[in-house]
């Protein structure tokens, strides 16, 4: 407990690197990995047991500092980007405690292009390439034989 708040009281929101600008993640806990500043709010909490919100900043370009990546002054054609990702981020706090976290998760967590393309070919083991991502793009699932247009 910081500040006699519990820690499940608390909803952290942080800068990502790992994941594309204006992309947003939650997760219900977890460690700090890399992230400086989540290490301080590690230690200070006492337990990687709260929630957060990752929202995507992008990676460094070759020959791009990391440092200024993070903590420089923010192109003018990413500032859009990540004023939405503020808005995103917000609407997902607002959520997570109205509807919960699990919830809050399912709405609005980005989930990678190839995943989306791994959970359609799953779903669709007997079709391959872009025949199982055509189907999946328009919202079809196939059932024995015959296929159904998903509602």
């Amino acid at each position: 407990m910081y500040y006699n708040v519990p820690s499940s009281n608390v909803i952290v929101i942080y800068d990502d690197i790992d994941i594309p600008v204006t992309a947003i993640r939650i997760r219900k806990s977890g460690g700090p990995g890399t992230h400086n500043g989540m290490k301080s709010v590690v230690e200070h909490l006492g337990t990687k047991d709260f929630p957060r919100i990752r929202i995507g900043v992008g990676a460094a370009e070759s020959g791009e500092d990391l440092v200024d990546r993070v903590i420089g002054k923010v192109p003018k054609e990413e500032q859009a980007q990540l004023d939405k990702a503020a808005a995103a981020a917000a609407a997902a706090v607002k959520d997570i405690i109205d509807l919960g976290i699990d919830r809050a998760m399912n709405i609005h967590n980005y989930v990678p292009e190839k995943k989306k393309k791994k959970k359609a070919d799953k779903e669709n083991p007997e079709k391959t390439g872009a025949e199982s991502e055509k189907m999946h793009a328009i919202g079809q699932t196939e059932t024995s034989d015959k296929t159904q247009t998903a509602e």
